[in-house]
């Protein structure tokens, strides 16, 4: 006989679906950035933010928007706040730092677990150069954010790049494709170098020098902060396995404006501890 599953097997399942739907953890937000040498006296670089459940919901607390806002809206903020992004980048050419200028800001927003939104933000900008010189990054974005941090470094034609800390190798599509093997370590790329010359005539490609420089350190994250004290209501009606409660305990604390990410950790616990008693 097949046994009906439990409340605390369907609270321990939803709850695992949830910690675990980005694939880089609901409270990361991973970063990339491919950087192209052009001949025409610029980098052109697409710098993306792809911010998981949890940042993704402070965010539009903190421009007080929904998923369900307009769109005009959501794209007008995600453009005054890559203003922010792309300020904590350092771009500096031959040690001197240069002024980067956004060309466009696009976001694209999807649905993660318990029908909260992801949002991933692309900005296109330039960075002048030189003829020749070297090109130093350094991305100072949400620092204390466990993620997927990857660089990638190429060339227009007739640009050779004499040495780069990173190669032209696409690992995870400008993170729209994470790798699914558990064995393959996130790259913890924040700093980038590279050295380029303009050709006089054709040259055959060639691969630069790879360098190594030292990445930022990790920073330890201080353990989850206690939260303000929650509300009490009533105890929420039980249910039929499998059905799902309005005014539960998670729901009315998603429910609550300018909650923070520890905020939304005890709601989740809150959920997981109300579908033990229940079971």
């Amino acid at each position: 006989m097949t046994r009906r599953p439990t409340r605390l097997t369907l609270a321990m399942a939803a709850f695992a679906a949830f910690a675990t739907a980005h694939p880089m953890g609901n409270f990361s937000v991973s970063h990339y950035a491919h950087i192209e040498v052009q001949g025409s006296g610029v980098a052109k670089v697409t710098y993306v933010l792809d911010l998981a459940e949890l940042p993704t919901y402070e965010l539009l607390q903190k421009w007080d928007l929904k998923q369900s806002s307009p769109a005009f809206q959501i794209e007008a903020k995600a453009a005054a706040e890559a203003k922010g992004w792309v300020a904590n980048l350092k771009f500096r050419v031959d040690g001197k730092p240069v002024a980067v200028r956004i060309l466009d800001t696009k976001i694209v927003m999807a649905s993660g677990a318990g029908n909260l939104p992801i949002a991933r933000v692309t900005s296109h900008l330039d960075v002048p150069l030189s003829a020749s010189g070297a090109l130093d990054y350094e991305d100072g974005n949400y620092p204390d954010r466990a993620g997927w941090k990857e660089i990638v470094i190429g060339a227009a034609k007739g640009v050779t790049l004499v040495e780069a800390s990173q190669i032209a190798v696409e690992r995870s599509q400008a993170l729209t494709v994470y790798p699914t093997d558990p064995t393959i370590a996130p790259p913890q790329d924040l700093r980038a170098r590279v050295e380029w010359k303009l050709n006089a005539a054709p040259v055959a490609a060639a691969k630069p020098a790879i360098v190594e420089i030292e990445q930022p350190k990790k920073v330890e994250v201080a353990s989850t902060p206690a939260a303000a004290p929650l509300e009490v209501g009533r105890r929420p009606v039980a249910a039929a396995p499998g059905e799902v409660v309005k005014g539960d305990a998670l729901s009315q604390i998603l429910s609550k404006g300018n909650l923070g990410a520890s905020a939304i950790l005890i709601g989740l616990i809150t959920a997981f501890w109300f579908g033990c008693i229940h079971a």
